[in-house]
Protein backbone atom coordinates (compact mmCIF):
# COMPACT_ATOMS: atom_id res chain seq x y z
CA UNK A 1 0.00 0.00 0.00
CA UNK A 2 1.02 3.59 -0.33
CA UNK A 3 0.98 5.37 2.30
CA UNK A 4 0.02 9.02 3.56
CA UNK A 5 2.88 11.39 2.56
CA UNK A 6 4.27 9.32 -0.11
CA UNK A 7 6.28 10.88 -2.61
CA UNK A 8 4.74 9.76 -5.80
CA UNK A 9 6.61 10.46 -9.47
CA UNK A 10 4.68 10.67 -12.34
CA UNK A 11 6.01 9.92 -15.72
CA UNK A 12 4.22 11.44 -18.08
CA UNK A 13 3.72 11.05 -21.91
CA UNK A 14 2.04 14.45 -22.20
CA UNK A 15 3.60 16.19 -19.86
CA UNK A 16 1.65 19.96 -19.99
CA UNK A 17 -1.59 17.88 -19.72
CA UNK A 18 -0.69 15.52 -16.83
CA UNK A 19 1.27 18.37 -15.53
CA UNK A 20 -1.83 20.73 -15.35
CA UNK A 21 -4.15 17.76 -13.52
CA UNK A 22 -1.53 16.74 -10.81
CA UNK A 23 -0.29 20.13 -9.80
CA UNK A 24 -4.27 21.98 -8.52
CA UNK A 25 -5.44 18.84 -7.12
CA UNK A 26 -2.69 17.71 -5.01
CA UNK A 27 -2.65 18.21 -1.43
CA UNK A 28 0.99 17.48 0.18
CA UNK A 29 2.86 18.63 -3.06
CA UNK A 30 4.35 15.23 -3.51
CA UNK A 31 2.51 14.19 -6.80
CA UNK A 32 6.08 15.27 -9.08
CA UNK A 33 5.39 15.01 -12.58
CA UNK A 34 8.19 14.07 -14.84
CA UNK A 35 8.64 14.58 -18.78
CA UNK A 36 10.30 11.68 -20.59
CA UNK A 37 10.05 8.67 -23.61
CA UNK A 38 9.90 4.99 -22.40
CA UNK A 39 10.68 3.72 -25.21
CA UNK A 40 14.02 5.34 -25.23
CA UNK A 41 16.19 3.88 -23.00
CA UNK A 42 18.53 6.94 -22.59
CA UNK A 43 15.27 8.75 -21.75
CA UNK A 44 14.77 6.05 -18.98
CA UNK A 45 18.09 6.22 -17.60
CA UNK A 46 17.69 9.97 -17.20
CA UNK A 47 14.76 9.68 -15.46
CA UNK A 48 15.74 7.27 -13.21
CA UNK A 49 18.69 9.57 -12.35
CA UNK A 50 16.54 12.34 -11.49
CA UNK A 51 14.73 10.49 -9.18
CA UNK A 52 17.50 8.90 -7.30
CA UNK A 53 18.99 12.33 -7.20
CA UNK A 54 15.70 13.80 -5.57
CA UNK A 55 14.70 11.15 -3.41
CA UNK A 56 17.54 8.22 -3.51
CA UNK A 57 14.85 4.95 -3.81
CA UNK A 58 11.21 4.31 -4.37
CA UNK A 59 8.79 1.20 -3.02
CA UNK A 60 6.75 0.74 -6.13
CA UNK A 61 7.26 0.82 -9.85
CA UNK A 62 3.75 1.25 -11.49
CA UNK A 63 4.04 0.54 -15.60
CA UNK A 64 0.95 2.02 -17.07
CA UNK A 65 1.94 3.85 -20.30
CA UNK A 66 0.26 2.29 -23.42
CA UNK A 67 -0.91 2.87 -26.99
CA UNK A 68 -4.04 1.40 -29.17
CA UNK A 69 -3.12 1.73 -32.69
CA UNK A 70 -4.42 0.15 -35.75
CA UNK A 71 -7.68 0.17 -34.96
CA UNK A 72 -9.92 -2.56 -35.97
CA UNK A 73 -13.64 -1.72 -38.04
CA UNK A 74 -16.15 -4.28 -38.08
CA UNK A 75 -15.54 -7.08 -40.37
CA UNK A 76 -17.82 -9.06 -42.36
CA UNK A 77 -18.99 -12.35 -42.30
CA UNK A 78 -19.01 -14.50 -45.14
CA UNK A 79 -22.80 -13.69 -45.88
CA UNK A 80 -22.01 -10.12 -45.45
CA UNK A 81 -18.97 -10.14 -48.33
CA UNK A 82 -21.05 -12.26 -50.48
CA UNK A 83 -19.04 -14.84 -50.07
CA UNK A 84 -15.87 -12.90 -51.33
CA UNK A 85 -12.44 -13.02 -48.91
CA UNK A 86 -10.96 -10.65 -50.54
CA UNK A 87 -13.37 -8.16 -49.01
CA UNK A 88 -12.09 -9.38 -45.25
CA UNK A 89 -8.44 -9.74 -46.62
CA UNK A 90 -8.84 -5.95 -47.71
CA UNK A 91 -9.83 -4.94 -44.44
CA UNK A 92 -7.27 -6.58 -42.66
CA UNK A 93 -4.30 -6.07 -44.84
CA UNK A 94 -5.15 -2.00 -44.53
CA UNK A 95 -5.77 -1.77 -41.10
CA UNK A 96 -2.31 -2.56 -39.12
CA UNK A 97 0.95 -1.72 -40.37
CA UNK A 98 3.98 -2.42 -39.65
CA UNK A 99 4.70 0.68 -37.66
CA UNK A 100 1.63 0.25 -36.05
CA UNK A 101 2.79 -3.00 -34.32
CA UNK A 102 6.49 -1.76 -34.28
CA UNK A 103 5.22 1.49 -32.40
CA UNK A 104 2.84 -0.68 -29.90
CA UNK A 105 4.92 -2.84 -29.04
CA UNK A 106 7.84 -0.34 -28.38
CA UNK A 107 5.99 1.26 -26.09
CA UNK A 108 3.20 -1.28 -24.46
CA UNK A 109 5.90 -4.28 -24.08
CA UNK A 110 9.68 -3.32 -24.78
CA UNK A 111 8.56 0.01 -22.55
CA UNK A 112 7.52 -2.15 -19.45
CA UNK A 113 10.95 -4.01 -19.71
CA UNK A 114 12.78 -1.42 -19.84
CA UNK A 115 10.82 0.81 -17.28
CA UNK A 116 11.33 -1.90 -14.69
CA UNK A 117 15.47 -2.80 -15.87
CA UNK A 118 15.88 1.18 -15.45
CA UNK A 119 14.73 0.77 -11.44
CA UNK A 120 15.84 -1.98 -10.16
CA UNK A 121 18.15 -0.11 -8.55
CA UNK A 122 15.84 2.36 -7.14
CA UNK A 123 13.32 -0.53 -5.81
CA UNK A 124 16.64 -2.67 -4.54
CA UNK A 125 17.32 1.00 -2.56
CA UNK A 126 13.67 0.57 -1.46
CA UNK A 127 13.90 -2.68 0.05
CA UNK A 128 16.92 -1.57 1.81
CA UNK A 129 14.42 0.80 4.10
CA UNK A 130 11.58 -1.51 4.02
CA UNK A 131 13.43 -4.75 4.84
CA UNK A 132 15.74 -3.64 7.42
CA UNK A 133 15.28 -4.01 11.30
CA UNK A 134 12.47 -1.22 12.18
CA UNK A 135 11.04 -0.89 8.64
CA UNK A 136 7.55 -1.92 7.19
CA UNK A 137 8.07 -5.61 6.24
CA UNK A 138 6.68 -4.76 3.06
CA UNK A 139 9.14 -5.19 -0.34
CA UNK A 140 9.48 -3.52 -3.25
CA UNK A 141 7.06 -4.27 -6.14
CA UNK A 142 6.47 -3.60 -10.02
CA UNK A 143 3.10 -3.54 -11.03
CA UNK A 144 2.11 -3.94 -14.31
CA UNK A 145 -1.47 -2.52 -16.50
CA UNK A 146 -1.82 -5.34 -19.12
CA UNK A 147 -6.17 -5.56 -19.82
CA UNK A 148 -8.87 -8.01 -19.94
CA UNK A 149 -7.91 -7.55 -24.08
CA UNK A 150 -4.80 -10.27 -23.25
CA UNK A 151 -7.51 -12.65 -22.92
CA UNK A 152 -9.64 -12.29 -25.97
CA UNK A 153 -9.06 -14.44 -28.64
CA UNK A 154 -12.15 -13.17 -30.75
CA UNK A 155 -11.83 -11.07 -33.67
CA UNK A 156 -14.66 -8.37 -32.50
CA UNK A 157 -11.57 -6.52 -30.53
CA UNK A 158 -10.41 -2.75 -30.96
CA UNK A 159 -7.00 -3.31 -32.01
CA UNK A 160 -5.15 -6.61 -32.92
CA UNK A 161 -1.37 -5.29 -32.27
CA UNK A 162 -2.92 -3.61 -28.99
CA UNK A 163 -4.57 -7.16 -27.92
CA UNK A 164 -1.55 -9.22 -28.64
CA UNK A 165 0.74 -6.91 -26.72
CA UNK A 166 -1.41 -7.02 -23.84
CA UNK A 167 -1.05 -11.01 -23.84
CA UNK A 168 3.05 -10.71 -24.69
CA UNK A 169 2.51 -7.90 -21.53
CA UNK A 170 0.45 -11.01 -19.37
CA UNK A 171 3.79 -13.42 -19.75
CA UNK A 172 6.34 -10.78 -19.41
CA UNK A 173 4.59 -9.60 -15.66
CA UNK A 174 5.10 -13.50 -14.91
CA UNK A 175 8.96 -13.98 -16.33
CA UNK A 176 9.62 -10.26 -14.47
CA UNK A 177 8.17 -12.15 -11.31
CA UNK A 178 11.07 -15.03 -11.65
CA UNK A 179 13.76 -12.45 -12.45
CA UNK A 180 13.45 -10.74 -9.59
CA UNK A 181 12.45 -13.07 -7.24
CA UNK A 182 16.00 -13.46 -5.36
CA UNK A 183 15.76 -10.28 -5.02
CA UNK A 184 12.61 -9.69 -2.99
CA UNK A 185 11.05 -7.26 -5.30
CA UNK A 186 7.70 -8.92 -6.53
CA UNK A 187 5.54 -8.18 -9.71
CA UNK A 188 1.81 -8.37 -10.04
CA UNK A 189 -0.27 -7.82 -12.71
CA UNK A 190 -3.68 -5.55 -13.17
CA UNK A 191 -6.38 -6.57 -16.10
CA UNK A 192 -8.89 -3.45 -16.18
CA UNK A 193 -11.56 -3.84 -18.42
CA UNK A 194 -12.49 -0.95 -20.73
CA UNK A 195 -12.18 2.33 -18.70
CA UNK A 196 -13.07 5.64 -19.72
CA UNK A 197 -10.02 6.85 -20.70
CA UNK A 198 -8.71 9.10 -23.65
CA UNK A 199 -7.82 6.50 -25.66
CA UNK A 200 -11.26 4.22 -25.01
CA UNK A 201 -13.24 7.16 -25.80
CA UNK A 202 -11.33 7.74 -28.82
CA UNK A 203 -12.44 3.83 -30.08
CA UNK A 204 -15.66 3.26 -28.50
CA UNK A 205 -17.47 0.55 -30.13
Amino acid sequence: HIHIGSNIHLLLLLIVTAADRATPTQKHGNIIPIQGDISSKESLKVIADTIKQRHGYINLLVNNAGVLLGVQPKLPTPAEAGGDITKLQELLWNTETPETFRTTFDVNVAGVWFTTVAFLELLHEGNKRTLAPGGSGVSSGVITIASLASLRRDSGIFSLSYTVSKAAVQHLGKMIAHYLKDWKIRSNLINPGLYPSGSSLLHDA
